[in-house]
């Protein structure tokens, strides 16, 4: 979970960059592909890709 929020869930991008996005069904160990929506100056952002 992220530290914010029970419902986020972060992972890093192949760049290793910090990735948020909401957790769904997913669980710590799952691999999700990610599209990024918006950052802040540390954290990228996502949703899910469908």
């Amino acid at each position: 979970t992220s530290k914010k929020s029970e419902e986020m869930l972060f992972g890093r991008t192949s760049q290793n960059k910090v990735v948020v996005f909401p957790k769904y069904h997913f669980k710590k160990g799952d691999v999700v592909k990610v599209t990024v929506e918006r950052c802040t100056q540390t954290t990228l952002i996502g949703d899910v890709k469908k």
